[in-house]
């Protein structure tokens, strides 16, 4: 399998999962078919990697490498397990919640706030004409698998 990774790419998420990694793999016949890599940061759990063999597609052993690689997750005592980005339907069917962050600003004090409140006020149109824009995107995919 490839993922686009150099060299480099692969020596940095060898070292991350060496430190605070979970390596989760699932074999048929003594054959690696699927496989996550995931990292603990205090109580949460981030996917880096998932990925399978297509042969096996009707079997959907990379959505059940996933759901192991939570249930691990949990038992090892995390808080929250993060699927990554993207709208992808294995994540529903492993009743992922959708969070959206486009951006964070942090205030010292109300004050800091209030002495901002024009950058308050844009970031809030930008969340609201993002948030307009997923609605519609949405609205236009579920008439379309509708027809």
């Amino acid at each position: 399998m490839k993922f686009g990774l150099d060299e480099a790419d692969v020596a940095r998420v060898v070292s991350l999962a060496k430190e605070c990694g979970l390596v989760t793999v699932l074999r048929v016949g003594g054959q690696i078919c699927a496989g996550t890599i995931s990292y603990c940061v205090g109580s949460e759990y981030l996917a880096h990697m998932i990925g399978h063999d297509p042969r096996y597609d009707a079997y959907w052993v990379g959505t059940l490498c996933y759901y192991t690689t939570i249930c691990e997750s949990i038992s090892r005592g995390a808080k929250k397990f993060h699927m990554g980005g993207g709208r992808h339907e294995y994540k529903t069917r492993l009743l992922g919640v959708r969070r959206d962050m486009d951006r964070i600003d942090i205030y010292r004090s109300s004050g800091h706030l209030f002495l901002h409140f024009d950058e308050v006020l844009k970031t809030g149109l930008r969340v609201l004409t993002r948030k307009t824009k997923v609605w519609l995107l949405e609205r236009e995919k579920s008439l379309v698998t509708r027809s």
